[in-house]
């Protein structure tokens, strides 16, 4: 056989020995991953109804699930550093995303501790109004009896003073009578004396 016709078939394969799928699957580039990864998270966190600030278990677990993958492709594409480095910046984030937790929980803890304790100094103040307002009761029922006690003081006294004067302007007239008496009494004497 020729050389050259084997050379040519092995440069130039069959139709059989052709891969045609190989065309089709395109590897998507560095950049088109990125937006593919980042559309993903996207389309998670909004298929979830995640906060979109704040502390959310849920946002956290697939930001962090998608930052792994970053970290798995680089490590797999790029240089193996970058992967390590982003490794270390994912545990330092883990432990701000941990201590915003515990500061979080802890903010959370000191008002229900201030709600409650305003709601005991709360009843402690109606609990002491109650009594306030008992109590001046008490005192209005006293002012009362005392005033009806002093009235009544008054009225006695007055009608004892009335009775007094009554009394004493009929001596007086007991006493202008008998005078009167006694003068017409003298009068008499006097004159036929």
């Amino acid at each position: 056989k020729n050389p050259k016709i084997n050379q040519v078939n092995v440069m130039d394969p069959t139709p059989e020995e052709f891969d045609h799928t190989a065309l089709l699957t395109l590897v998507p580039t560095d950049r088109e991953t990125a937006v593919i990864i980042h559309q993903k998270l996207s389309d998670i966190l909004r298929e979830k109804n995640v906060r979109p600030i704040g502390l959310d278990i849920i946002r956290e677990h697939h930001v962090f699930e998608t930052f792994n993958e970053v970290i798995q492709q680089i490590k797999q594409t790029d240089i193996p550093e970058r992967a390590v480095l982003l490794k270390r910046i994912e545990k330092e984030l883990l432990n701000t995303v941990s201590t915003w937790k515990i500061l979080s929980n802890q903010s959370s803890q000191y008002g229900l501790n201030k709600t409650n304790q305003d709601q005991t100094e709360i009843e402690e103040f109606e609990t002491e109004l109650a009594e306030l307002e008992e109590k001046k009761k008490l005192l209005i029922k006293q002012r009362d009896e005392l005033n009806k006690a002093h009235d009544e003081a008054m009225i006695k006294s007055k009608n004892d003073i009335n009775d007094i004067i009554t009394q004493n302007q009929k001596e007086v007239q007991k006493y202008q009578q008998q005078q009167a008496t006694n003068n017409e009494i003298l009068q008499e004497y006097k004159s036929s004396a």
